[in-house]
């Protein structure tokens, strides 16, 4: 038996009954960079941060075990050793990279090692019109966004095996009726995934993505734009109803094209506040009352300031990979305060609004 197939079989074993893992972390997630190539409306994120490659020193060890490492930033395609450290990872071959970009910096070479490595890539697109997508996405250019989607098309065409292409969507008063035709869009350019998000505003110290910042404090600009613009959490009772008949719509449309479709936010659009056992985006749990998430056993997530979470949504860090070594964080006491939390239900500082309240995506609550 394989080091990999051994720590899998172990950390099965452990999820939700040990706080004190054997078994080492299979999923890494990071933010490697703030650095960017174009300006979205939506972006609070300020530019410039990049994680330090001397981070990768300590998380080399981890390597063997792994089996999905996902890349996001700002533009991760613009950091100066990403293409070393992603072709280092693609020689062990049970690991499974994904890649989220805007796709303007996509070119020949990194759409021929996507493609050749049997990697995935995810990419953001707020709208099927020319004019909307740039408006939204400023500095983008939808025409080379098409003829990236149409080369890793047909590079996967020429290899025989089908290039898994996701894409990335958030919801917002600009965007929201611009979709009926995004299924037949993503069978032409061989789309296998949809992801529907909702606008979020930048969380506040001590607050969630759902929480409204207080007037004493003043007015943040992310959140003044994010209710301006948000139809989910402060749409008015029309968009909400176009949104869920045109969510409905889809999704039968997608599941007959046997394309994966998700949206984060439908609980949001309920006309009553569901109970946690009641919600759709949940996996159903041993424990109904309980939230049963697996990233504290399975994954870690690293930002471009070398801090270590469970997750992106996670409240409070771990670690910092610059500082400490891997195997001290994911047995910190961090760590095991947030697996013993999960297993008592007791979420609060620790866990964010949109995780307890369902509004995230089943794979949270799920386990590979």
């Amino acid at each position: 038996m394989s080091d990999f197939t051994r720590n899998r079989q172990k950390s099965r074993e452990e999820i939700f009954k040990k706080i004190v893992l054997e078994s080492l972390p299979r999923k890494l997630f990071f933010i490697l960079t703030t650095i960017c190539n174009i300006n979205c409306v939506m972006c609070w994120q300020e530019k410039g941060h990049l994680l330090p490659y001397r981070a990768f020193d300590t998380l080399r060890m981890l390597f063997p075990y792994l089996d999905m490492v996902e890349w996001q930033g700002g533009e991760v395609l613009l950091v100066d050793y990403f293409k070393d450290i992603f072709t280092e990872i693609s020689r062990y071959p049970q690991v499974t990279q994904r890649i989220h970009t805007n796709g303007m910096a996509l070119d020949r070479d990194w759409i021929e090692l996507i493609v050749s490595t049997g990697s995935q890539v995810n990419l953001s697109v707020d709208a099927l019109e020319k004019s909307t997508y740039e408006n939204i996405r400023k500095g983008a250019s939808f025409d080379l966004l098409i003829k990236n989607l149409q080369m890793i098309a047909a590079r996967s065409k020429d290899r025989g095996k089908k290039t898994h292409v996701s894409v990335n969507t958030v919801i917002m008063k600009r965007n929201y009726r611009t979709f009926e035709s995004l299924p037949q869009f993503c069978k032409e350019y061989g789309i296998s995934e949809v992801r529907f998000d909702f606008l979020k505003s930048k969380p506040e110290a001590g607050e969630g993505f759902l929480s409204c910042p207080s007037e004493e404090k003043g007015i943040p600009v992310s959140y003044a734009f994010f209710k301006e613009e948000d139809v989910v959490v402060h749409g008015n009772a029309a968009e909400k109803a176009y949104l869920k008949e045109q969510i409905a719509v889809l999704e039968e449309r997608f599941r007959e094209l046997g394309i994966d479709f998700e949206c984060t936010f439908r609980s949001l659009l309920a006309d009553t506040i569901l109970k946690k056992e009641e919600k759709t985006l949940r996996k159903p749990c041993v424990e109904p009352d309980l939230l049963k998430c697996y990233s504290p056993w399975e994954r870690l997530f690293i930002d471009f300031y070398g801090d270590v979470r469970p997750d992106c949504m996670c409240t409070l860090p771990v670690g910092n990979i610059l500082n400490d070594e891997i195997g001290a964080i994911w047995n910190s006491t961090g760590m095991q305060e947030y697996r013993r939390r999960i297993l008592e239900g007791r979420f609060s500082g620790w866990c964010t609004d949109v995780c307890v309240e369902g509004v995230v995506e089943r794979c949270k609550f799920d386990s590979a």
